[in-house]
C-alpha cells in the first residue's frame, strides 16, 4: 500500500471518529439542555458543587406551656456571613461600618472574614451562640449590604435562663440510637445519622413525633473564584407543609415555671428539686431541678442534666406517711391511741430525733411531732405486706408518670429516666426488725422521688385515688389541630387508700403546722399543711442529709400539692420548711396576680 493511499485511510478513521464523539458530546450536553425545563440545568448543576448552606431552623417541633407561650425554639435576627473572595468585597469603609453597628474594632471584623472558611454566624467577639441582633441594628446592616452577608430569622432551640431545664431535656448526636430506633425515617430522608434527636427529658421521649420534615437553610451560590452569582444569590430552602413543626402542649405554666426558678437561686437551692403538682389532676406545673445546666453545652458524664425530681432519694420521715396509712388502713393503730417515747428504743441505736424523749403522746401527736419512737411501735404491728400495700397504693414502688400509647401503637412514658423507688431491697431486711425500725422512719433501704412524694399528696387530696403525672397535655399540627390526647387518668391497677384515711392524714399535716415540726408555716399568706423530713444519708460519706417537706395549700381549697428536697446537706434544720414556704408564696402571689388580669 503506497503512502498516500494510507494517509487518506487514516484521515477517514480519524474523521470518522471526531464525528462520533461529537455526536456523544451533543446528545450529553446540547440535547440535555434542550429536554430540560430551563435551558441552565447544566449551569445550575456546576453551580450547586459551589453552593455554601447553614441551618436557620431545624424543623424540629416545640414544647408550649398550658397557655400557649413557647418554652423552645425563640426566632431571632441573626447574622450569617459566608466566605468569599476578601480582596472585592472587604474593604475599610466595609470594616468600619460593621465596627460601628456591631460595637467592635474594625479589625475585628476584618480578621473574622479572613479566618472564615465556613458559612458562621456572627456571634459576637466571645460567645458561641448566634447574637441577637436589634431591630434598628438589623435594618442598618440591611441598608449597608455588606457582601455574602444576610440578616436572617435564626431559630435558636434553648435561651437563658433555660428554665425547667431537666424536665424538657437536650438533644445530642446519636448514630447508634438512630440506626436502631428510627430506621424508617432514615429511609424516608427525614432523619440522618449524624442528625440532633433528643437525648434526655421530653425531648427524648417525644423524639418520634418532634423531628419534623427537614431544616430550614439559607444558601449562597458563588463561582470559580468563590464570588456570589449576582443572577442567583442567596437561596431559601425550606420544607413547604402548614403541618409541620408540630407542637407540644405541656402542663407548665412559664410564667409560674420562672418564678420557681428565680426562688430556687434566690434560695441557694443547690443540690435539690422542687415539684408542683394541680391539686385536683396531678398535672405539673412546676418542676425544678438543681444543679442548673447548659442544653447547648452537655457533658454526659456531668450529670447536671439529670432531673433530680424524678430520681429517688432516701426520704425520712415524710415516709411517715405511708406507716401512717398502713395502720389506719388495717386497723392498729386508733388515732387516739397513747404511746411512750423515751428518746431511745434500747437497742439498734435507734433513737428519736428529740433526745429527751416525747413522753406521752396519742398517734396523731406522734405524725405532727415526727417521733421516731413511737413510728417502731407502729411498726411493729404491721406486717411486710401491709406497709407495702399502702406504699403502693400512695404511689411509692412504681413509676407514677403517664404512660400509654403514641398514636395508638407505641407504647411510651412521657417521663423520662423516672425512678420507682423503693421499701425494701431484700426479704432479710422485710424480716429484720432493727431494719424494719429504720423503714418505720423513711430510712435503710426507703427510697421516694420528689414526684412520688408531691403524688401522694395529690392523692391524699382525692381521696385515695391514685393518679398518673403529666407534663404533656397534647400535641397538635402547627395549624393547632390535635394529633395526640393525652388524657388524665388514675394510674392503673391500684384501688387507692380509703377516702376515711385520707381525709384522717390531710388533717394530721394541718396539724404540723399548727402545733408540730412545721410551725414555721404559720402567717404564710396561704393556710397550709404538710410533712417535714431528714433523712442521713450515710453513703454520701459523711454527716448529710436530705431535707424534705411535702404540703398542700390553701388548706380550705387546695390548689397545689408541693414537694421540696435539698439534697446531702450538712445541716439537718428546717431549710426545707421554709423553702416550702417560698414557693407557697411563689403560688399565691402568682395565682393573685393571675386574677387581676
Amino acid at each position: 500500500m503506497d503512502k498516500r493511499r494510507l494517509f487518506f485511510i487514516l484521515l477517514g478513521l480519524v474523521t470518522a471518529i471526531a464525528a462520533l464523539a461529537g455526536r456523544l458530546l451533543w446528545l450529553q450536553t446540547v440535547q440535555e439542555v434542550e429536554r430540560a425545563s430551563t435551558p441552565v440545568d447544566l449551569v445550575r448543576q456546576s453551580v450547586l458543587q459551589r453552593e455554601q448552606r447553614l441551618l436557620l431552623d431545624s424543623g424540629r417541633g416545640d414544647f408550649y406551656d398550658r397557655n400557649g407561650v413557647s418554652l423552645t425554639g425563640e426566632t431571632y435576627s441573626a447574622l450569617l456571613v459566608f466566605p468569599v473572595s476578601l480582596a472585592a468585597y472587604v474593604s475599610q469603609e466595609e470594616a468600619n461600618a460593621m465596627g460601628r453597628v456591631l460595637g467592635i474594632e474594625p479589625e475585628a471584623w476584618i480578621r473574622f472574614r479572613r479566618e472564615l472558611t465556613v458559612p458562621r454566624f456572627w456571634t459576637g467577639t466571645a460567645g458561641n451562640k448566634p447574637l441577637p441582633l436589634s431591630p434598628g441594628t438589623a435594618q442598618t446592616i440591611r441598608r449597608l449590604q455588606p457582601a455574602a452577608v444576610a440578616v436572617v430569622p435564626f431559630k435558636q432551640r434553648y435561651l437563658p435562663p433555660y428554665d425547667a431545664a431537666q424536665l424538657i431535656g437536650y438533644i445530642g448526636q446519636n448514630p447508634e440510637r438512630v440506626k436502631a430506633e428510627f430506621m424508617p425515617m432514615v429511609e424516608a430522608g427525614r432523619l440522618a445519622s449524624d442528625s440532633l434527636i433528643g437525648a434526655a427529658g421530653l425531648e427524648k421521649s417525644f423524639q418520634p413525633l418532634l423531628n419534623g420534615l427537614g431544616g430550614t437553610f439559607l444558601s449562597l451560590y458563588t463561582d470559580s473564584r468563590n464570588e456570589p452569582i449576582a443572577d442567583i444569590g442567596y437561596r431559601l430552602h425550606a420544607p413547604e407543609n402548614a403541618y409541620y413543626p408540630l407542637k407540644v402542649m405541656t402542663t407548665l405554666d412559664a410564667g409560674l415555671q420562672n418564678g420557681l426558678e428565680q426562688l430556687a437561686d434566690q434560695a441557694g437551692l443547690q443540690n435539690g428539686a422542687i415539684v408542683v403538682l394541680d391539686a385536683q389532676t396531678a398535672d405539673i406545673a412546676g418542676m425544678v431541678s438543681r444543679p442548673r445546666f447548659d442544653p447547648d453545652s452537655v457533658n454526659p458524664l456531668d450529670k447536671g442534666w439529670a432531673n433530680q425530681a424524678l430520681l429517688e432519694a432516701t426520704p425520712g420521715s415524710i415516709f411517715k406517711t405511708v406507716i401512717a396509712a398502713a395502720a389506719l388502713e388495717a386497723g392498729v393503730a386508733r388515732p387516739d391511741e397513747r404511746f411512750e417515747c423515751k428518746g431511745a428504743w434500747g437497742k439498734y441505736h435507734f433513737t428519736c430525733w428529740k433526745k429527751e424523749g416525747h413522753g406521752t403522746l396519742t398517734f396523731r401527736q406522734a405524725y405532727a411531732q415526727s417521733c421516731n419512737i413511737v413510728f417502731g411501735q407502729i411498726m411493729q404491728r404491721l406486717t411486710p405486706e401491709q406497709v407495702e400495700e399502702a406504699a403502693r397504693k400512695l404511689g411509692v414502688g412504681g413509676m407514677v408518670g403517664w404512660s400509654g400509647k403514641l398514636l395508638q401503637d407505641t407504647a411510651f412514658r412521657q417521663l423520662d429516666r423516672e425512678d420507682s423507688g423503693t421499701v425494701w431491697t431484700d426479704e432479710a431486711a422485710r424480716k429484720d426488725e432493727g431494719a424494719r425500725l429504720q423503714t418505720a422512719i423513711g430510712q435503710r433501704d426507703v427510697r421516694m422521688t420528689p414526684l412520688q412524694a408531691a403524688n401522694m399528696v395529690v392523692t391524699l387530696l382525692n381521696g385515695g385515688k391514685l393518679q398518673t403525672v403529666r407534663v404533656v397535655q397534647e400535641v397538635r399540627y402547627q395549624t393547632d389541630r390535635k394529633l395526640a390526647d393525652f388524657p388524665a387518668k388514675l394510674l392503673s391497677g391500684e384501688d387507692g387508700i380509703s377516702k376515711g384515711t385520707s381525709e384522717t392524714l390531710l388533717k394530721w399535716m394541718q396539724d404540723v403546722v399548727a402545733n408540730g415540726t412545721g410551725t414555721a408555716l404559720k402567717g404564710a399568706s396561704w393556710h397550709l399543711a404538710g410533712k417535714s423530713g431528714t433523712a442521713q444519708v450515710p453513703e454520701a460519706g459523711a454527716d448529710l442529709y436530705n431535707q424534705w417537706f411535702i404540703g398542700y395549700g390553701p388548706v380550705e381549697t387546695p390548689r397545689y400539692a408541693v414537694a421540696v428536697v435539698s439534697l446531702k446537706q450538712k445541716a439537718s434544720g428546717s431549710e426545707a420548711v421554709m423553702l416550702f414556704r417560698q414557693v407557697m408564696e411563689v403560688l399565691a402571689d402568682y395565682e393573685k396576680k393571675e386574677r387581676k388580669k
